[in-house]
């Protein structure tokens, strides 16, 4: 089954609302180490919402990923020869660890480290 335009601009969307709560949990996250920094040990509540604020991260991720691969199905992005998915997935990967380097380097940095 073909989508049409309008289908695949809603998977879109989705996959960038599901992004956006991803970066919003990691920044989340920041906030948090940002308010422990200089404070070690931390208490069994803080580390408890640590833990919490992980687990939310970590769903926010789950869900990103799904909704890209959902897109990238639906739009047969995935298909073709070895070599286009090769690439195709070369340059997701790519971005990915880009966007993973950036979030890890915003939080060295908000810890004071680099």
């Amino acid at each position: 089954m073909e989508l049409s335009y309008k289908q695949l601009q809603e998977l879109y969307v989705h996959c960038m609302q599901a992004l956006k709560k991803y970066i919003d949990e990691v920044n989340r996250t920041c906030q948090l180490l940002d308010r422990i920094q200089g404070k070690i040990p931390i208490s069994l509540e803080v580390c408890q919402k640590l833990l919490q604020q992980r687990d939310a991260e970590d769903a926010a991720y789950n869900d990103y990923l799904s909704a890209r691969q959902e897109l990238f199905g639906s739009a047969g992005w995935e298909i073709g020869d070895e070599s286009s998915r090769d690439r195709l997935s070369s340059r997701i990967n790519s971005a990915d660890a880009s966007l993973l380097t950036g979030i890890k380097n915003k939080i060295w940095t908000r810890l004071g480290r680099r």
